[in-house]
């Protein structure tokens, strides 16, 4: 039985199947990237701790692309702003998943997942809140 592990529906939609464990990226209709993230298919470990703690250890960095995906050198770009994978992982390990990215020549290549670097953002923004609560009721 073969099974289908990539649709493109008539309205565009992009339905990309198994990538990884109970996981499944698609689009919305929009060009809006949506993943899986059904409470029903997580077991719950807590609420991420210590987020401004964590938060403060990532550089935000500006910086260009030294190459394209295919290894050209690339001339005349804009400058970006974002993170470094490394230095992501070194403060908050599930904000990358170290080298399991691998080029397409053969060399590891750092990611991110931003969903994870959003929960992180929304939990600090939530300590800080608290935080601010306790100077304004002071």
């Amino acid at each position: 039985a073969s099974t289908i592990r990539m649709s493109i529906g008539q309205s565009g939609v992009v339905n990309i199947a198994g990538l990884g464990t109970n996981s499944t990226v698609s689009t919305d209709g929009s060009s809006n990237l949506t993943t899986s993230s059904d409470a029903n298919l997580k077991n719950n470990l807590g609420e991420i701790t210590d987020a401004v703690e964590k938060i403060l250890k990532i550089p935000a960095r500006y910086f260009t692309w030294k190459e394209d995906s295919v290894g050209d050198p690339l001339v005349a770009q804009p400058r970006l702003a974002g993170f470094f994978s490394q230095e992501v992982y070194a403060a908050f390990p599930e904000g990358s998943p170290g080298g399991a990215n691998l080029h397409i020549d053969g060399n590891e290549k750092w990611g991110l997942n931003s969903h994870a670097i959003l929960s992180l953002v929304l939990a600090g923004v939530k300590e800080i809140n608290a935080r601010l609560k306790i100077l304004e009721a002071g």
